[in-house]
């Protein structure tokens, strides 16, 4: 099982979010990192593979759509879909 840092980062974020929902929760730097080092060469607003731009600053937690997104998006990293084996991996520490 891939258990990551983008999983940690994004389960502290939804605690985080929980109690400051109306205002947007910042992603902290190392889930920015992450995203920018494995997804948003993909999954930026100009390129949007499958629909997808995770180049965000914040999340809204109170907002169902950003809940189901975000565990979509550590879903796919654990189970290993995505990155998509041909692009850079994260190690199992990532």
């Amino acid at each position: 099982m891939r258990r990551s840092l983008l999983g940690g980062l994004l389960v502290a974020l939804f605690a985080i979010g929980s109690i400051r929902a109306k205002e947007g929760t910042p992603i902290p730097d190392g889930a920015v990192e992450f995203l920018s080092e494995y997804c948003i060469d993909c999954h930026d607003a100009a390129g949007m593979k499958g629909d997808l731009n995770l180049d965000l600053t914040s999340v809204d937690w109170s907002q169902k759509e950003s809940r189901e997104l975000w565990a979509k998006v550590l879903k796919a990293s654990e189970e290993g879909l995505m990155p998509p084996p041909k692009k850079a991996q994260p190690s199992g520490e990532e």
